[in-house]
């Protein structure tokens, strides 16, 4: 019973952070697999109701949801940024561009 408990305790504490089952890493969760593919399945089903909707919309309106259907489409971007040190007659300049 006590060499048991040892064992235990032993395997709890250096088991710690180590991946012991479960999904892959990466492998979506089957919920989520279901989600996506119905939710697909409903959009291709509605295309040509989609493009005539958004055929009506005119201006700000056609603009927004475009602008809001894009963030599905394209990653964003992130912002970069570059510092450079010149040294110009004795005087260190420090330019921070963002990109």
């Amino acid at each position: 019973m006590l060499i048991t408990s040892k064992i235990d305790t032993f395997r709890q504490d250096n088991m710690k952070g180590l991946k012991t089952g479960g999904r892959e890493q990466g492998t979506l969760n089957r919920v989520t697999q279901l989600q996506r593919e119905f939710i697909q399945s409903l959009l291709d089903s509605q295309q040509d109701k989609i493009k005539c909707e958004l055929n009506s919309l005119t201006g700000k309106d056609y603009l927004s949801v475009i602008t809001g259907l894009m963030e599905y489409a394209m990653p964003k971007l992130q912002q970069t940024e570059l510092t450079s040190k010149l040294t110009l007659v004795g005087k260190e300049l420090e330019d921070e561009i963002y990109i």
